[in-house]
């Protein structure tokens, strides 16, 4: 088992090699990844491995964001379908037009909501979820992992 002050080392480490541009990115396949070159200021989101949404959304409360309010949820026509760890999940969302998709969400600590990818870019549930599943395994394994929209997210240690 990997001690406190070791693991804080390496995420450190982690950090500031993304903050260079030198870390060792994947994509959601685990492929080998780089920033785009137009991408100056690269957004890093640092997921925490909540016990579940309830976690998550208490936590979103507490700091005094809005993402799981009722009125919010029911304007975007979001439901909340399953927690994968690593503080990700997946959600539906029906437009006015009556139109649904899926989406990959990832919370941090403060209960912030981050969408993995484009909101709304899974066709059908099972996808999603196998999406879904598959990041909540490249976090865990400590693996940093670039988006289709250039966000790097990495899990908190």
């Amino acid at each position: 088992m990997t001690q406190p002050n070791t693991a804080r080392a390496a995420f450190a480490k982690l950090l500031d090699a993304i903050a260079k541009g030198d870390a060792p990115l994947v994509t959601l396949d685990g492929k080998p990844a780089n920033l785009p070159e137009h991408h100056r200021r690269q957004l890093h989101v640092v997921a925490y491995p909540f016990t579940g949404v309830g976690a998550i959304e208490q936590a979103n409360r507490d700091a005094g964001f809005y993402w799981f309010e009722p009125e919010s949820m029911r304007f975007f026509g979001t439901k909340v379908l399953r927690y994968f760890g690593a503080g990700v999940f997946t959600t539906h969302e029906t437009d006015p037009m009556g139109r649904g998709a899926w989406s990959i969400r990832v919370a941090s600590a403060d209960g912030n909501v981050t969408t993995f990818g484009e909101f709304h870019s899974f066709g059908d549930g099972r996808t999603a979820t196998a999406a879904a599943k598959r990041l909540a395994t490249l976090l865990d394994e400590g693996r940093a992992v670039l988006d289709d929209r250039g966000q790097v997210f990495t899990l908190d240690a």
